[in-house]
């Protein structure tokens, strides 16, 4: 449907400086220091198209994060389920709040995953020879070795205070067994394996604009007349489809609105699904669509080109979305032919584009 021409009043008139929207913009004028307000002093209304929006899109999604590591332990009698190795994305947890400013993280053993296998180290015989002795339970005395070296048969002989004259140092380690205790099995002879599995969640933000005017998203941003459409919060998975979810969020909208669905796909993709670690899924989405009601005036003013747009010669239009503080309207042009200067009288005011409002 084409967008709907009405005059200023709503019925024709021969007055076009009379026009409220007129008077709109010539308060918006009066409340800009450097404006001179001389161009609206004649001028006239030609064309008022309500039919103009701008939305502001704000997406959050809930990416979870799944990391899966083998954990190894001594046996201990604890029960196998023997289920196997599942996948990490089998398992349920309970999901924080998809708004929550922090990331969460969740660490959670798969007792499911149990199985147990004989200890390579000690070949499940519990224990293993002491690399201390290398299995003989001591060593010989080097003190014996030293005292014959250096005695030279003088003097009483005293027995070895290390050996007690048995040439053979008992080895502490294994205690003069030659064997100690498996340190990886500890002595069970079976080794315990499972997963252990950890969850990360993490929330991403991000805010389309999209608008059939020339409103800037800073200034669709800040508007404070925008009005809530629709707001959801819903679980997702790899086989949701982001533009199936625009095509009925935007459904009740007017029949043919200024939405390019595949813009706002590109920007999910882009600020959503591209920012997916590795091993990371979008798992929630909550979706708040804001709607603001624009409306687009054109007016002439003789004697004064459009500097911005030569193409329009001497017509100059506006967007009107609202009111703001203390009711004043809340106004977006950047054609104005005397925003510059205005202080200083007619004689110097002129359009510059570095006063203009963008």
């Amino acid at each position: 449907m084409a967008n709907k021409v009405t005059p200023a009043t709503g019925k024709s008139t021969s007055d076009g400086s009379s026009s409220p929207m007129l008077d709109l913009m010539k308060t918006y004028v009066k409340s800009k220091f450097s404006y001179n307000a001389k161009p609206l002093t004649n001028a006239k209304v030609t064309n008022v198209q309500q039919e103009h929006y701008a939305y502001q899109i704000d997406i959050w999604t809930l990416m979870e994060c799944r990391t899966k590591k083998k954990i190894n332990q001594p046996y201990n009698n604890e029960t196998i389920a023997n289920e196997g190795n599942r996948n990490e994305w089998d398992f349920d947890f309970e999901r924080p709040a998809i708004d929550a400013k922090t990331k969460k993280t969740e660490v959670r053993n798969l007792d499911q995953t149990r199985w147990t296998n004989i200890c390579l180290k000690c070949s499940g015989f519990n224990r293993y020879a002491c690399s201390s002795c290398k299995g003989d339970g001591g060593k010989p005395c080097y003190h014996c070795k030293i005292k014959a070296l250096t005695d030279n048969g003088l003097g009483s002989k005293k027995p070895c205070k290390y050996c007690n004259d048995s040439g053979v140092i008992h080895c502490l380690k294994c205690k003069s067994t030659g064997l100690v205790e498996c340190t990886s099995c500890k002595g069970c002879g079976k080794i315990l394996h499972y997963y252990q599995l950890s969850v990360k969640w993490y929330t991403i933000h991000s805010v389309s604009y999209l608008t059939n005017t020339e409103l800037p998203p800073k200034i669709i941003h800040k508007a404070p007349d925008k009005k809530s459409i629709s707001i959801t919060d819903q679980k997702w998975s790899k086989t949701d489809s982001i533009e199936k979810y625009f095509q009925t969020a935007f459904a009740s909208q007017q029949k043919n609105p200024p939405i390019k669905l595949e813009q706002l796909t590109e920007d999910f993709n882009k600020k959503h699904v591209t920012k997916a670690k590795k091993n990371c899924r979008i798992v929630q989405m909550k979706c708040e669509i804001q709607k603001l009601d624009v409306t687009e005036v054109e007016y002439e003013s003789e004697g004064f080109k459009n500097k911005h747009d030569p193409k329009m010669g001497d017509k100059f239009k506006f967007y009107y979305y609202g009111k703001g503080k203390k009711d004043q309207p809340m106004i977006y042009e950047n054609d104005y032919p005397m925003n510059a200067c205005g202080c200083c009288g007619v004689g110097c005011a002129h359009h510059s584009k570095l006063c203009t409002i963008s």
